[in-house]
């Protein structure tokens, strides 16, 4: 503790060494002014320690640039409540001690923000600034002269409101604002994204409508070309048929009889593509049947003459079919004249089939008497378009070596694919 004059003391200057004991609990100290005498049993610390309590609350706050100053006085056991944007926040106390109460001492803690306590020493105030909102317990408690702390310290709530945009309310209504302005995005989106779809979709279905009345008035145009191509072939069957009434020469005869063939042959193509649904295609086994079966017909060859046909392949347009249902014609044909000659019944058999890559492969054969030299002769306008059609399918045909009858073998490729 320090003593001063409120204790009695004359002056407080004193010689630094000047002191001494007398006797019994008397000292002296050597003063400038001369010598004091101290009885230390006349000293009894004081126990009693006082409360605190809150004298003042004085609050800062800018406006338009301008510092604002309030001050009131609290009231015992009630929070003190400040709105947000409040700088700073000065609390006054005092220790209830009217005896030497400038020698009062004074420590604070702010919980939750503070676990110790600080010490104010003898000044009566403390100042807090910038808190963030929420609550705080202001812990004040004072010491008497004689240094006796007073545990039962004096507590002040204080309430910072937070601003408008800092309340769970405010960040709760800005979620929900915020998922509500993403749906309608969303929906926006989806609704445009909808209405894009339409669009297109119309755009679509029209240029289908007009792309299908497009094919369909293709498709009628092809048909009907197909159906004139084939009537003038008819007209040009016709006329070479009645002509050739009036040959009296049997080669000329059998010369007219031959090109009436082929052109039945290629007139019979342009009947099924103008009788089928798909103009690109026709039905290949069918086609060949008919072929072989109308030149048997046209022979009259007063023999039984038995035919086999194996087709292995579907379908082949019209570039590749035109020239194989020629070359079909001529061996056909050149196989009813020579192949049977002398005999009551014969057997012609076909095949095609598909190679292992894109080869195409053609047997046709008979098993009659094998063509000499004097039949080669009279084919040879047969025989050379035949290799000609052949080399039109970049292809080769070939004579086989066999037992009985002639066998030929054709190696051509779909022209179509290419």
């Amino acid at each position: 503790r320090k003593f001063d004059m409120a204790d009695g003391l004359q002056q407080l200057e004193f010689i630094p060494g000047a002191a001494g004991h007398l006797k019994g609990n008397e000292l002296w100290f050597g003063s400038t002014s001369g010598l004091v005498v101290v009885n230390v049993a006349d000293y009894v610390p004081r126990e009693y320690a006082p409360p605190v309590v809150f004298a003042e609350v004085i609050t800062t706050h800018s406006k338009n640039g301008i510092q604002h100053e309030n001050s009131f006085f609290p009231k015992q056991e009630e929070p003190v409540v400040l709105n947000h944007g409040v700088n700073t926040i000065r609390l006054q106390f005092a220790v209830l001690n009217l005896m030497q109460s400038d020698k009062n001492n004074y420590a604070y803690r702010v919980e939750p923000t503070m676990d110790t306590w600080i010490n104010l020493g003898d000044r009566r105030n403390l100042t807090l600034t910038h808190l963030d909102p929420g609550e705080y317990r202001i812990l004040v408690k004072g010491a008497n002269p004689d240094g006796v702390w007073n545990e039962n310290y004096s507590t002040l709530l204080l309430v910072i409101r937070p601003a408008l945009w800092q309340t769970a309310w405010f960040k709760l209504g800005v979620i929900i604002l915020l998922c509500v302005s993403i749906y309608l995005i969303y929906r926006w989106r989806l609704a445009r994204v909808k209405a894009q779809n339409r669009m297109l979709e119309r755009v679509v279905k029209d240029r289908t409508t007009e792309i299908a009345k497009e094919r369909d008035e293709k498709a009628v145009l092809l048909k009907e070309i197909h159906h004139r191509v084939k009537n003038n072939l008819q007209i040009i069957s016709s006329l070479l048929s009645l002509q050739s009434r009036f040959a009296d020469d049997p080669k000329i005869e059998n010369l007219f009889l031959e090109s009436t063939n082929r052109v039945q042959s290629m007139s019979m193509i342009h009947e099924k593509m103008y009788r089928s649904e798909n103009l690109k295609e026709i039905n290949l086994q069918q086609y060949i049947r008919e072929l072989v079966h109308a030149l048997v017909e046209a022979y009259n060859v007063n023999r039984k003459v038995d035919v086999e046909i194996e087709v292995n392949v579907e379908r082949f347009a019209v570039d590749t079919l035109t020239p194989l249902g020629l070359i079909i014609n001529e061996l056909v044909s050149n196989t009813l004249k020579y192949a049977f000659k002398g005999r009551d019944k014969g057997r012609i058999f076909l095949r095609l089939e598909k190679g292992d890559g894109a080869d195409y492969h053609l047997f046709l054969g008979d098993d009659g008497i094998g063509f000499n030299e004097e039949d080669i002769r009279e084919g040879a306008f047969g025989t050379e378009l035949v290799e000609d059609l052949a080399t039109q399918l970049k292809g080769s045909i070939e004579r086989l070596d066999t037992d009985e009858g002639t066998t030929f073998h054709l190696v051509f490729e779909n022209v179509d694919s290419h």
